[in-house]
Order: C-alpha cells, then structure tokens, then sequence
C-alpha cells in the first residue's frame, strides 16, 4: 500500500477537474487587465464594478473590505492619501493559474507596479506581489467575490522550499551578495539625496516655492535664520514670503543675483532614514559695479526619510556662520572646542 501522501497523490491525479474554456481564460485575464486599468486611471466606478455585489477585497494595512462602500472607501485612501504620489502606477498582471472551484474559478497571477513618479519624473520598478482571487460570473460578466492582495515581503513571498532561503546574513557577514548590493545601494542613495540638495537650492534662487516645498516630507521642519516652520503648508509660507522680497519693478530688464552653491557632502544612509551634513556658500552681483563678490557662507545639518521611493528633508537645519550667532564650534561637521585648556 501507498504511504499517505502518495496515495493522496494519486487520488488527487485520477480526480477530474472541469477544464476551463480558452473563452472563460481570455475573460478572466481581461477581467484583471480592467481591474487594473481602473486602478491606473483612478476610475471609481470601474474598479468597483469589478466586484460581485458582495465582494471583497483584502488589502494590506487597510484589512478586508467588502461592500462597495467599503471598496470606494479604500481607493480614497490608495490614491489620495499622498496626493502626488499615485498618478503614473502601472499594474501589470502575469503567471495566471486558473482552478474550477464550486461554481466559480481560483485564480492565482503575479503582479508587478512600475511607476512613472509624478514629482521626480522617474521611472523604477515600486513594488512586486501577487493575487490568491476567487471568481464568479454576475449578468454574464466575471467578477471578484473575493481578492486578496499579498504585498511580497521576507516572510509573504512565495516559497514551499527550505526556509533557509528566507535567511539574511548578518551585517558584516562578508557574502558577496550583500557586500556589492549594499555599494550600489548607497551609490543611487547618495546620488538621489545630493540632486534633492541641488533641487532645493535651485528652487530656492529661483523663488520656486512649489519644487522648494516638494523637497520637504508633509511633516517636515526647516530651521532656519528666521525661525522654525513646521509641515508644508508653515513651509510654504514662509518662502512664498522670502521670494516675494526679491520682486522687481514692472519695467526692469535686469536684477540682481544671488546664487547659492552647496558642497563638501557627508551623507549616512540607514534604510529608509538618512543624516547628512554639507558647507554652503552664496554669491551675489549686489555690488556698485556688478562684480561678483562671497556675500554668505554656512552649512546644512539634515535628518532625511525615503517615502514611496523619494528622499525628502524630514529635518533641514540651516546655519548661517557669517552671522554674528554663529557659534564657536560645530560637531556635526566634526569640529571641536578650539579654546585653549
């Protein structure tokens, strides 16, 4: 006799299972490109209707939500929780595998997000997963009567093999892998935090408020010569006040200049946080003759956060040291006490 599982085997290949119509697989892919398409575009009712009347869809953090209120509900919160950061996602749906099940068919697919960003007008691979869904036909059309999404992390990827394979070495462990990964890693980080620093100083000059705000996260701080803003909207107004005095006469053909140049980057990436530290100077043509001269000169102490793919400031502290409060010392840039005993 057969030990157990072979034997459950061989009863599971002697079952027949109902094989799907090539007509029913087409729908049911098309039926996820719609799903998918609506996601894309924002389309409410699109994406709702992809649901049986008492569907439900599970999808993390949010949990299972079943009803079209409760469905309308979760887009609201996808798509406009970070305003700016949905528009340009890309959905795209392989590796079907299709099961007759009661009266409805078991789908499983792997998704893929690629995203167009919409501030930073990258493009870069945002996520990857895949759907466990159950099907059903509602007025001849195929719908979800239940989808769950699963977000591919360490321990929600797939795998039924040995789960050494979900190891991470630890740090300094020396593996080839981790050692070339973690340099390239640092590398685009790096690359990134310092055009945000270039990003922001332009805008600055510019009297771009919008792009200068950007570069901050919703909560973000600026410390800087004239107090402390708290969150975007502080931020906003407070640079939307500082460009308005840089405003010149209707008939001017020409202004004055001042251009700020940054430099000397010291940058510690952990993550999704970062520290960085970095010398700035600012020149101007404000002189009798329009030479250029070194009008200002300090640094920046920075906490910054990777969200949805962006380094932003979480924290910009600006020192300005050719004022008279400059202070004696700096530690973030490494210096120590100069005084004597």
């Amino acid at each position: 006799m057969l030990p157990a599982p072979l034997l459950q085997a061989e009863n599971d290949r002697g079952r027949k299972t109902e094989k799907l119509s090539a007509d029913d697989r087409l729908d049911i892919m098309e039926h996820f490109a719609k799903y998918c398409r609506a996601l894309n575009i924002g389309d409410e009712d699109g994406f709702v209707a992809r649901f049986s009347s008492d569907g439900w869809i599970d999808h993390k953090p949010q949990g299972r939500c079943q009803g079209q209120d409760k469905i309308r509900d979760l887009l609201k919160e996808i798509w406009y929780k970070t305003p700016y950061n949905y528009l340009g996602r890309q959905h795209q749906a392989t590796g079907f595998i299709m099961t007759r099940e009661g009266e409805g068919v078991r789908v499983k697919a792997y998704w893929t997000i690629n995203h167009w960003h919409n501030v930073t007008q990258h493009v870069y691979t945002y996520m990857l997963g895949d759907w466990s869904a159950y099907c059903v036909k509602e007025d001849d059309d195929w719908k979800f009567k239940s989808l769950e999404v699963i977000h591919w992390r360490r321990d929600t990827a797939p795998w039924v093999g040995d789960p050494q394979a979900r190891y991470v070495p630890p740090e300094g462990a020396g593996d080839g892998f981790r050692v070339a990964s973690s340099s390239v890693g640092y590398a685009n980080d790096r690359a990134e935090i310092e055009n945000l620093a270039a990003t922001y100083l332009i805008a600055l000059d510019a009297g771009d408020v919008e792009t200068y705000v950007s570069t901050f996260t919703p909560d973000g701080v600026l410390n800087w010569a004239y107090g402390s803003e708290h969150g975007q909207e502080a931020i906003r107004k407070a640079i939307a006040a500082h460009a308005a005095r840089k405003k010149v006469a209707p008939d001017a053909t020409e202004r004055v200049r001042l251009v700020h140049a940054i430099l000397n980057h010291r940058i510690t990436v952990n993550g999704a946080s970062a520290t960085a530290a970095a010398q700035w100077i600012g020149y101007t043509n404000d002189t009798p003759d329009r030479s250029c001269k070194l009008l200002e000169f300090g640094h920046y102490e920075d906490q910054l956060v990777k969200q949805h793919g962006r380094w932003l400031y979480k924290e910009r502290n600006i020192f300005n040291e050719h004022l008279s409060n400059n202070r004696l010392f700096y530690p973030a840039l490494g210096e120590t006490d100069p005084r004597v005993g």
